[in-house]
């Protein structure tokens, strides 16, 4: 003859079960929470680098544009210094 478990331990292996399919479910729970976190993360970084990028050459653009003003600049002094040569000239 087969010997049936006691009712005491059919009960605990029930309990055990479900003590595991809720470890299983607080662990899914909390890997999709994770990949979640790391998906923003991902996102904010990808953020930051775009909005660092436009930074940059919001930068290169200002000291271009600071390299033709100081251009401009010595043009108009070279211009301005042979003006006065020639009416001190005159």
């Amino acid at each position: 003859m087969y010997a049936s478990k006691s009712q005491g331990s059919i009960h605990q292996d029930d309990d055990d079960m479900m003590a595991y399919k809720t470890q299983l479910t607080e662990a899914k729970l909390l890997r999709k929470r994770a990949e979640e976190d790391a998906q923003l993360l991902a996102n904010r970084i990808a953020l930051l680098q775009a909005e660092e990028r436009k930074a940059l050459k919001r930068i290169d653009e200002t000291k271009k544009k600071a390299n033709e003003i100081t251009t401009i600049k010595k043009q108009n002094s070279l211009v301005q210094k042979e003006k006065n040569q020639v009416r001190n000239s005159s």
